[in-house]
């Protein structure tokens, strides 16, 4: 009994959320949710989904699941799969989701060799690219580099520099609000 009480009292982070509220947290210049976060990509997923059959045949295995009775259930299922999905690839494969936002259909192993993403999973990179340019992230001021998040979702942190900016914050003190044993 005293088990579950003290487990309702958990909040539990997952790995994208968790390393946004830790850059919003650090570099204090972020909105407060990212716009790749997995709820508002399930929806965008959902929404874009009741598309797919006016675009490329390239989203034909998409359909092929889509296709058949409860189609709203199967979207909905099917945009939760997704945005859980690119939500790991922000986390883990942010080097994926750049090279396929840059138009470069290809795989990156963690030995650095590229491989052409096989014919079946064409969708994925084709998916992020329209999530990417639905998203229309705001253009920054004054002519600064884009916002980091446009490049690859958080792992777009480091491919712009501002991993830099986090480190430097990170050798001052931590701020009130985030426990030291968190930044160390």
């Amino acid at each position: 009994m005293r088990l579950a009480a003290a487990l309702r009292r958990t909040d539990v982070t997952l790995p994208g959320r968790f390393i946004w509220q830790a850059y919003r947290q650090v570099l204090g210049d972020l909105p407060h949710s990212s716009p790749f976060d997995k709820e508002p990509l399930t929806w965008r997923l959902y929404r874009l989904l009741g598309n797919l059959d006016a675009l490329a045949e390239i989203f034909a295995p998409l359909t092929g699941f889509l296709s058949g009775d409860d189609h709203a259930r199967r979207r909905h299922q099917l945009a939760a799969k997704l945005a859980d999905l690119f939500d790991q690839y922000q986390v883990y494969r942010a080097d994926w989701l750049t090279a396929w936002q840059d138009g470069d259909d290809v795989l990156i192993r963690p030995h650095g060799s590229r491989e052409p993403i096989p014919e079946a999973q064409r969708w994925q990179p084709a998916l992020w690219r329209l999530l990417v340019a639905d998203i229309q992230i705001p253009p920054v001021k004054g002519g600064e580099e884009k916002p980091p998040f446009e490049k690859g979702g958080l792992g777009g942190f480091i491919k712009t520099g501002r991993l830099g900016d986090l480190l430097n914050k990170v050798n001052s003190p931590p701020p009130a609000a985030l426990p030291f044993t968190v930044l160390f």
